[in-house]
């Protein structure tokens, strides 16, 4: 039997084109929101399922004020922001493509998950890109003598820790190098107590 070209095409189902269709009409929220008109946030948020979940860099979002916060504070807060979207690929219900903002303030490359429950997203997942090729990791800095010995970045917040020891010696100027702070005494007593206790 010779094989016909409907054998050999795999053509994408009724299902996954609505579900590509539904995604589109989602960025297209998102560019007018971010481009156009800041108060049209609600028409993104108003895609997802009323108990819908957003799962962003470590925490989680349940329904859609508590959506509309984070998605506000992602694409809403900075100047100048700029939205593109990658490819998508589309598996039944899930959609997966890649997300760059650019603003004043910085680049963020994002990769989104999202799945439908009917026309609307049911939840969202973010992942940084650092995020997916760290694993999700924290990168130990050990090998340089004078940088901190991890250092951890979820796409907002770059955390740095020094393996410091007598952070409380006298004569000891390292809190006071890495608070900026080299001519006045040191005040914050708690975040110093916090960094001497962990060696």
């Amino acid at each position: 039997m010779v094989a016909s070209r409907w054998d050999v095409l795999e053509i994408p189902s009724q299902d996954e084109l609505e579900v590509k269709a539904l995604t589109m009409e989602w960025q297209q929220a998102v560019l007018t929101a971010t481009h156009e008109d800041k108060r049209r946030i609600d028409e993104v948020v108003g895609l997802f399922v009323y108990a819908g979940e957003v799962q962003a860099a470590g925490k989680q979002y349940h329904g859609q004020g508590s959506i509309k916060r984070y998605l506000t504070d992602l694409l809403l807060r900075e100047d100048n922001v700029h939205v593109s979207f990658g490819e998508l690929t589309v598996n039944k219900a899930q959609v997966d493509f890649p997300l760059r903002l650019t603003s004043d303030q910085r680049t963020l490359d994002l990769d989104l998950e999202l799945h439908f429950e009917g026309p609307q997203v049911k939840s969202m997942l973010v992942h940084t890109r650092k995020e997916l090729e760290a694993a999700s990791q924290v990168s130990d800095l050990g090998a340089s003598p004078n940088g901190p010995k991890w250092e951890t970045d979820d796409g907002r917040v770059v955390q740095k820790i020094w393996q410091e020891t007598d952070c409380f010696a006298i004569g000891n100027t390292f809190l006071l190098e890495k608070n900026g702070n080299h001519h006045r005494p040191l005040h914050h007593h708690y975040r110093s107590e916090r960094l001497g206790s962990l060696w």
